[in-house]
């Protein structure tokens, strides 16, 4: 059944909200009225998620507890990446995401890249500091894009460096963005891959509060502008327990193909 906010689920208590770890208040400002949301049903006890909870640092922190830090989490054709190796990559990126470029938690970095271990790193990357990823469909073209960065503000892009011509013609059509980073590009001063291997992968996951903004997800426009749907630490906690334990009975050894857009 489908839920409006005129017919919400009744509560099941979650637990409080802790203090917001996100200075950057710009997407928190412009989410509806705390009436107008749905309230979200968290019965399972495995939905019990902490008021601090960081989605990448939670997941991988269980993974690892759980034994399961030597096993695949990422495979692709010319590389396997175990859960510790993932979360050392997915540390370094944070730290050149703060370090280097001054990003703080809140911010928005725009995401553009095909189905890839880059995009899936860079993705956990930014949500580990404490910013909000905006992932974007490789398909938009520079219109396309233009409109999502005149709404998400971002302050730094990712791109897979085999995609940059139309967000670079888009970031020439406004002064929002700033800067843009190459990814899957191995061994080209100012890439992602280069500026990482400068770091220790010594990072200290951002405290963000389960209710901290984690993402904005654009639809794709086909019936007017491009409008966000954006989710919490919690929402994609949630997601990650209740759909693979309770919808696909996933086990430890599946493989499961990511064949969507991003």
């Amino acid at each position: 059944m489908s839920t409006s906010v005129s017919d919400p689920i009744k509560s099941v208590t979650a637990a409080p909200s802790a203090p917001s770890a996100q200075p950057d208040r710009f997407v928190h400002e412009r989410l509806p009225a705390p009436e107008q949301l749905p309230r979200m049903e968290y019965a399972l006890p495995e939905l019990r998620i902490p008021a601090q909870a960081n989605l990448v640092q939670s997941l991988f922190d269980k993974a690892i507890r759980e034994g399961r830090g030597d096993k695949p989490l990422l495979r692709s054709d010319r590389i396997t990446l175990s859960y510790t190796e993932a979360l050392e990559r997915v540390n370094r990126i944070a730290q050149v995401l703060t370090e280097d470029f001054g990003l703080k938690p809140g911010n928005r970095v725009l995401l553009r890249g095909g189905n890839s271990i880059g995009m899936a790193l860079a993705w956990l990357g930014v949500v580990q500091a404490g910013l909000v990823a905006v992932a974007t469909m490789p398909l938009l073209r520079a219109k396309e894009l233009g409109e999502i960065i005149e709404k998400a503000r971002p302050a730094l892009a990712l791109c897979d460096a085999t995609l940059l011509e139309e967000l670079q013609a888009a970031q020439a059509q406004s002064d929002v963005l700033p800067t843009i980073v190459p990814f899957n590009l191995m061994d080209a001063p100012g890439s992602l891959a280069v500026l990482s291997a400068q770091k220790d992968g010594n990072f200290k996951p951002c405290p963000v509060s389960a209710d901290d903004i984690a993402l904005m997800a654009f639809t794709s426009g086909t019936t007017g502008k491009p409008k966000a749907a954006v989710h919490t630490h919690r929402d994609v906690l949630a997601a990650c327990e209740a759909w693979p334990r309770h919808v696909l009975k996933a086990n430890p050894d599946d493989i499961v193909v990511g064949s969507p857009p991003p």
